[in-house]
């Protein structure tokens, strides 16, 4: 009787440690799974609360002074200005409904201050960039690396710039609008400032300032990428050329404009 017992006895240790084993298989396999639902629920949150704070402070004041400025500006040639307008005052209304109802716990407030968000930034977009004014396929930047800013205090000048330490270059937006591709115009070696950018009026290429050893020195470029040429004397090691510019009578050998 007695090892009959310790049989039983043995036979329910073991079942009861299969079973921790699984709780503990279960726990191992799930814990992913649950962490990844909490990353999706935080990001859920971090979007609604984004969405929500870009409504509550679109400036629909802003918009539509610019709207109605390039209507009265340019009539005709901004033919979808009333229509701008329009739809405007209507994002207007619905977003502090939709506000409104999503402060009183109403959940499919959410879904509807998401499209807002996305219709508020359409609107704007082709609200402005409808401009007739912007009827060129493609657009001169500098693309810089955030906190880098490369600016000098106004006592200083370029002379209290750092030469090196950039993630920078120039680039061209085609076509200009959030679907467009940036293409490289210029990168400069060994991570070095480029800047103070000025295009031709005729378009076909441009001035921007890097270093040269010790002193700061005006390069030329075409828009193309090819051409790349010194156009400032360095004759002297401590002396700095800088932020040029065209002069309207460029063509009549005028010369640039630099400090």
């Amino acid at each position: 009787m007695k090892m009959a017992a310790n049989r039983d006895t043995n036979k329910r240790f073991k079942n009861c440690l299969c079973v921790c084993f699984i709780f503990i298989a279960i726990g191992v396999f799930l814990q992913p799974a649950f962490a990844a639902g909490g990353k999706d629920k935080s990001k859920y949150q971090t979007e609604i609360d984004a969405t929500i704070g870009y409504v509550q402070d679109f400036n629909f004041e802003s918009l539509r002074l610019a709207i109605g400025d390039l209507t009265g500006i340019f009539g005709e040639q901004y033919p979808k200005g009333r229509q701008y307008l329009e739809h405007l005052e209507d994002f207007k209304k619905l977003s502090k409904d939709a506000l409104v109802r999503f402060n009183k716990g109403d959940n499919l407030a959410k879904a509807d201050l998401l499209k807002l968000t996305d219709d508020l930034k359409k609107l704007r977009r082709d609200a402005l960039l409808s401009n007739p004014l912007l009827d060129f396929d493609k657009l001169l930047l500098l693309k810089r690396n955030r906190g880098q800013l490369g600016l000098s205090v106004n006592h200083k000048c370029n002379s209290g710039i750092k030469r090196t330490g950039y993630d920078n270059e120039i680039v061209l937006l085609s076509p200009v609008d959030p679907s467009g591709r940036l293409q490289k115009l210029f990168r400069p070696p060994a991570n070095q400032f480029v800047g103070e950018i000025d295009l031709h009026f005729d378009a076909d290429r441009l001035l921007f300032t890097m270093p040269k050893g010790k002193t700061w020195q005006i390069f030329e470029i075409n828009v193309n990428g090819s051409g790349l040429r010194q156009v400032s004397r360095s004759g002297h090691s401590d002396v700095d050329n800088f932020d040029a510019c065209y002069p309207p009578d460029v063509q009549s050998g005028a010369g640039l404009l630099f400090a």
